[in-house]
């Protein structure tokens, strides 16, 4: 999966800066190495190419793989105290676990205090539990990539703190999972309370080695799910939806990404990276290189 790219480093200008995620600023004479293609054309005049080379990107590195069907569920959480407990019953309740499959739940706590306060007030009634505290708020989709490179099961299964899994939920998901290659398994979930049914492209099981592989997430705000379901067709890695009965329900509420005003369906921010997935899928990119962020872990 790892294709070659081309590597270009730029010099800012004197008297201009860049504003780049997670307030960094690089200053006039600093150099900008292989920047995305929308930051260079939006900030064209204030770039001189120092050099441009086709290089094949290094391995990512990639943490031990313990052997099996074993799993390491990825949960980001803010905001998220009234929901936290709800969701880990329905996960450590799933009957894949009772045959003797291991499992270990990995909580990434993204900079909210109330929610960090719920964690530990109940790690100790999930034997796997794993806490995790972001003292900044990177967003879910880098809180996601930061314990994926943390996890020590080879698959992954992404989660969400809002919603609950039905009992059977992991088993249905393993059964589309029979690929040496590896497939990327979604499935249906309901409205809980609309009772409408969606496919979350959101909440799905994957190979770790894949997921590294292709450098997780964008760090972005929002629409980094659908950027990668995206990807997977250029990676060549099949993904599939595991039933057309749903296997989750949904909660809908107004600290979702989806709802809100500056992240949600129609807001500017989302129409921007719509037109970057599509320009990234037009490039065929498939290793976007992980970003990760330091965390500490609670429990």
């Amino acid at each position: 999966m790892q294709q070659q790219a081309t590597q270009a480093v730029y010099r800012v200008k004197a008297g201009y800066s860049i504003q780049l995620p997670f307030q960094r600023t690089v200053q006039g004479g600093e150099l900008l190495e292989n920047p995305s293609p929308e930051l260079v054309r939006l900030n064209a005049w204030k770039l001189d190419l120092v050099k441009s080379a086709d290089i094949a990107p290094d391995p990512l590195p990639v943490a031990s793989v313990a052997p099996g069907g074993d799993i390491s569920i990825i949960i980001p959480a803010w905001k998220a105290a009234d929901f936290l407990q709800e969701c880990l019953d329905s996960l450590v309740a799933q009957t894949y676990f009772q045959g003797g499959a291991q499992h270990e739940i990995l909580l990434g706590v993204d900079a909210c205090k109330s929610t960090r306060w719920r964690a530990l007030k109940i790690a100790q009634n999930y034997e796997n539990l794993q806490i995790h505290w972001f003292s900044n708020n990177y967003g879910p989709y880098l809180v996601k990539n930061s314990l994926a490179a943390l996890a020590k099961h080879d698959r992954l299964l992404f989660f969400d703190t809002d919603d609950t899994a039905n009992p059977d939920m992991i088993e249905r998901l393993l059964e589309h999972d029979k690929s040496p290659g590896g497939t990327a398994v979604y499935m249906m979930g309901t409205d809980m309370e609309s009772g409408e049914q969606k496919q979350t492209c959101g909440v799905f099981l994957i190979r770790k080695k894949i997921f590294l592989a292709m450098g997780g997430f964008m760090p972005w705000p929002c629409a980094a799910d659908t950027e990668f379901m995206k990807r997977l067709t250029s990676a060549k890695i099949k993904a599939v939806c595991a039933n057309k009965k749903p296997l989750m329900n949904r909660r809908v509420h107004k600290n979702q990404i989806t709802v809100k005003p500056d992240t949600g369906f129609g807001s500017d921010l989302r129409a921007c990276y719509i037109q970057q997935i599509k320009q990234i899928q037009r490039l065929g990119v498939v290793n976007i290189g992980l970003v990760t962020a330091k965390s500490e872990r609670l429990a």
